[in-house]
């Protein structure tokens, strides 16, 4: 089965100079996938993200689409007001996304 390694963090900023850094992970997970669909159980919160950007930084051992948002669909080929569109990412590769409040991850595999 497919794994998928899921982090949310903050964007670490140093005033005066803005950096694209990840601070420290507010929450982590292990997804396995297959052709379904797997979500992360957990969303970005307001506790979360404390009025932060707030980045999911997505891990994978097989080739996947991933989406974000309240409901993601990891069909979606336009993004809507419950999904992303899907983004493919390559096995042994990683990507980090922009995910706003109350969104989650899905990953599911490419066929």
């Amino acid at each position: 089965m497919a794994k998928a390694y899921v982090s949310f963090h903050p964007v670490a900023l140093k005033y005066p100079n803005g950096s694209s850094v990840l601070g420290l992970a507010e929450y982590s997970s292990v997804l396995d996938f297959t052709s379904a669909q797997a979500t992360t159980a957990t969303a970005i919160t307001a506790v979360m993200d404390q009025n932060r950007d707030m980045v999911a930084s997505v891990s994978v051992d097989s080739d996947a689409f991933i989406a974000v948002g309240p409901t993601p669909d990891c069909d979606a080929e336009a993004i809507t007001a419950a999904t992303s569109a899907r983004v493919m990412v390559p096995a042994g590769s990683s990507i980090d996304l922009f995910i706003p409040r109350n969104a989650k991850v899905a990953v599911k595999a490419v066929p």
